[in-house]
C-alpha cells in the first residue's frame, strides 16, 4: 500500500503547493497521515529540496509543456 500512496504522494507533490507545507510536520505523524514509511517522507522531502526552487518539482512544467509543443506539431506536419 506504501507504494501506491508514495507514487500519489509525488504526484501531489509536483502540483499542490499547500501539500508541501504539510510536509513539515513531525516525520512519523506526517508518516501516519499519508500512509507512508517516515523515510519515504524523507525522500519527498530530499525532492522539493533538490529541486533548487521553491516551486519543487514542478519547476519542470515549462520545459516538458514547450517541449511537447514542438514534438507534438512535428508530428503532425
Amino acid at each position: 500500500m506504501t507504494d501506491n500512496a508514495f507514487r500519489d504522494a509525488m504526484t501531489r507533490l509536483a502540483v499542490d503547493p499547500a501539500f508541501r507545507a504539510e510536509l513539515d510536520g513531525d516525520t512519523d505523524e506526517v508518516a501516519r497521515r499519508l500512509g507512508l514509511t517516515p523515510a519515504q517522507v524523507g525522500e519527498l522531502r530530499a525532492l522539493r529540496v533538490e529541486s533548487g526552487t521553491g516551486e519543487g518539482p514542478a519547476a519542470l512544467d515549462p520545459r516538458l509543456s514547450k517541449s511537447s509543443l514542438f514534438f507534438g506539431s512535428a508530428a503532425h506536419a
